[in-house]
């Protein structure tokens, strides 16, 4: 028999997701090699059929799979993916 300490539901957490605002940010010399780029557990689209969430790409050139994931409030399930080209 095994015993483990099981600490139940986590908190949330908010995905750390870097800011390029300002000019100095964007100049920022400390490279950007994140996998995944963008993590949002729950979107409300206000009953909208499209909707625009703003992202950042890794400094890596190359090609990404940019997915989308989620269900419905009715219990559907929502699926798009697209490849996007980063260019240095």
């Amino acid at each position: 028999m095994q015993f483990f300490d099981y600490e139940g539901t986590q908190p949330y957490r908010s995905f750390y997701a870097p800011s390029y605002v300002t000019e100095e940010e964007r100049k920022s010399r400390i490279p950007d090699y994140r996998h995944t780029l963008l993590w949002i557990p729950e979107v409300n689209t206000g009953g909208q059929s499209s909707l625009v969430i703003p992202f950042t790409t890794s400094d890596l050139p190359g090609e990404y799979l940019v997915k989308i994931e989620g269900i419905t409030s009715d219990g559907q399930p929502v699926y798009a993916a697209k490849k996007i080209k980063v260019i240095p």
